[in-house]
């Protein structure tokens, strides 16, 4: 009978006994001196009984010697004599295995590389891991805490920008230092862009339609403001904005007026043509953080100006007694003027074609009275006109979010004026559409 040691276990050969006893051998046992474990094999159904067994449970640095009994169907035989004695023991600690799984995230001159422990720690903990990269140029180590694990996480820094990198991980155990992991992916460390925009051209984030068209006096020259508004880019770093415009389905050319800074808004002087022929408009807005580097631009709505001079008769009605007039600075060089209580000049059969705002020009001057204005019939507004010295004409009222649609606007002579006032006159120089 032979014993051999191995980790907390020992493996025990013997040799069949010379006579069965006339009975097949179904079972052998195997006992441990000292007692500690103990081990038995059967017959299979129609076979032989195995003569070698493994008697775990064993204690390692402990002595042992083995004895062996055979049992047929009369019973179990007498012990063998003790087997060789052998001292169960812990394999020797080697280096760890390699690591797996390596992969690199490239950052701003180095890398992230992440992986996972080797499926062997040789049998001792793993106190440590290095990175190294290829090209060489930079690797780092991580360390276990006291009492911990090592992390399988490092950043390796020291890299070059514009240079492609591979890594590989190594682990050390009190041993030693096990094989490199296989290569990780490539990566290429670069510097982030400027204020967090993209290269020139490339749009940086959604800078936001401009909107809310709104009409701002005073009409000269037969110009109308608009005033642009769009939401503030969402990046950061942003220095300011570029407006650019389309006429008449044009190329879009830079704005007469630039936004101030970094200002939302913009107010351009735009001509109005006449009723027939009147002007389509668009814009469009980027962010910009240098002269360089910008978003992509947001493209406005098209809309047009159609300006109705107080001498487009087919659509001015005016009742109740007007006279015509020379003004200076009025949209056409002339206005419509009554001083007689009750007069009204109605803009009527206009349709939008769209959802639109309308607005009112008058002259402003120290004879001027009190005159109200109102749309489709419904609630009238009072406007005052008067001013201490005489004034070019201007927007002196304004309705927003017409429906598209046939609208009525109707001014109407109050014979009321403000007590600084030496008349009661209301003039009706154009009325304006923003479609």
């Amino acid at each position: 009978m032979t014993a051999t040691g191995g980790n907390a276990q020992a493996t025990v050969s013997w040799t069949a006994p010379a006579s069965n006893g006339g009975s097949a051998i179904t079972s052998y046992t195997v006992t441990s001196s000292p007692a500690g474990g103990t081990a038995t094999v059967r017959a299979p159904a129609g076979g032989t009984a195995p003569t070698t067994a493994t008697v775990t449970g064993l204690t390692n640095g402990t002595t042992y010697t083995f004895t062996v009994t055979a049992t047929n169907a009369a019973g179990t035989s007498p012990a063998s004599a003790p087997s060789n004695g052998v001292t169960p023991a812990a394999p020797a600690a080697t280096a760890p295995g390699a690591p797996t799984g390596a992969t690199a995230t490239a950052g701003n001159a180095q890398a992230t590389v992440s992986w996972a422990a080797p499926a062997s720690n040789g049998g001792s903990a793993i106190t440590s891991y290095t990175v190294t990269s290829s090209p060489a140029g930079g690797s780092a180590t991580v360390s276990a805490p006291v009492g911990g694990t090592a992390p399988t996480t490092a950043t390796v820094t020291g890299l070059t920008n514009g240079t492609t990198y591979t890594f590989a991980v190594t682990a050390t155990n009190a041993v030693g230092t096990g094989a490199a992991s296989a290569p990780s992916n490539s990566v290429t460390p670069s510097a982030p862009p400027p204020a967090g925009l993209a290269a020139p051209g490339a749009p940086v984030q959604s800078v936001a339609t401009p909107s809310k068209l709104t009409v701002a006096s005073p009409i000269q020259n037969s110009t109308i403001p608009i005033t642009l508004k769009w939401s503030a880019s969402s990046s950061g770093g942003i220095t300011s904005y570029q407006l650019q415009q389309s006429t008449n389905g044009g190329a879009f050319v830079d704005a007469s007026v630039q936004p101030t800074g970094t200002a939302t808004s913009a107010t351009v002087a735009l001509p109005m043509g006449d009723l027939l022929t009147a002007p389509a408009y668009q814009f469009q807005v980027r962010a910009c953080s240098n002269a360089t580097t910008c978003s992509s631009f947001a493209v406005g709505p098209n809309f047009r100006l159609v300006p109705v001079d107080d001498n487009v008769v087919g659509n001015i009605a005016y009742r109740g007694g007007w006279t015509v007039a020379p003004v200076p600075g009025a949209y056409g060089g002339f206005v419509h003027f009554s001083t007689n209580p009750g007069a009204n000049a109605t803009l009527d059969s206009l349709t939008w074609t769209v959802t639109g705002n309308g607005a009112w020009v008058s002259t402003l001057g120290p004879d001027r009275g009190i005159a109200t204005v109102s749309v489709d019939g419904g609630p009238a507004t009072v406007i005052d006109l008067f001013a201490p010295t005489q004034q070019p004409a201007q927007v002196v009222w304004t309705m927003g979010n017409l429906a598209p649609g046939t609208h009525t606007v109707t001014v109407t002579v109050k014979g009321t004026a403000n007590p600084a006032s030496t008349g009661i006159r209301v003039d009706v120089d154009a009325f304006a559409v923003i479609i």
